[in-house]
């Protein structure tokens, strides 16, 4: 047997499923052949489908094993360690406080969690941060006297591809990225006015 539970077998079986036929559709390991509704049509697990590819080549690479089907999620654990120390460490100057505020996120359990589990959340974490980041980045390089327009234009563009992103990892970023995204813009929008800055 597998340590694999819950949602995890969306990916697991779309994982195989992509190796097998090469679409993202839930296979049945005991019968050896794709899932199918009542109607005959394959039974296909398209969301997240770029993290359910990721599953696929680690299987293709170290064999089907639990640990090659986690692999994807603690690759991402890891990125997200760096990120949000960079971040953090962006955000206040100082290397104290980005350790720990690190580690009292890394630390939190269901961070923990979502770093082994065989599901997009460790991706999602990672990208999420990355856009928030280069959001805040793109709002602090409109705020100085001398604007940078190559560069805030570059920040500009690697937020809405990172946004992209991590919308299409879980769509519940949607909500969360129009809110920040408009009241970061729209704060920009009224201090500019306010202090006749803008040109």
């Amino acid at each position: 047997g597998t340590g694999f539970q819950n949602d995890e077998w969306y990916h697991v079986e779309a994982a195989e499923g992509y190796r097998q036929t090469g679409k993202f559709v839930w296979w049945d390991f005991l019968n050896q052949e794709p899932r199918v509704h009542e109607d005959g049509s394959p039974a296909l697990y398209t969301r997240a489908a770029h993290y359910t590819w990721q599953v696929a080549q680690s299987v293709n690479v170290f064999g089907w094993s639990e640990a090659a089907a986690r692999a994807p999620s603690v690759l991402w654990y890891l990125v997200f360690i760096m990120v949000m120390y960079g971040f953090a460490y962006w955000w206040s100057s100082s290397t104290r406080t980005a350790t720990l505020v690190t580690l009292a996120i890394l630390l939190f359990d269901h961070v923990i969690l979502h770093g082994r589990l065989v599901r997009m959340y460790s991706m999602l974490l990672t990208l999420g941060v990355a856009t928030f980041w280069t959001w805040i980045a793109a709002y602090s390089a409109s705020m100085v006297e001398r604007i940078n327009k190559k560069k805030l234009c570059m920040l500009i563009m690697l937020g809405i591809l990172l946004f992209a992103a991590t919308v299409l990892t879980h769509t519940v970023f949607l909500l969360f990225g129009v809110l920040f995204g408009a009241f970061t813009y729209i704060e920009a929008i009224l201090y500019r006015i306010q202090h006749k800055r803008w040109h």
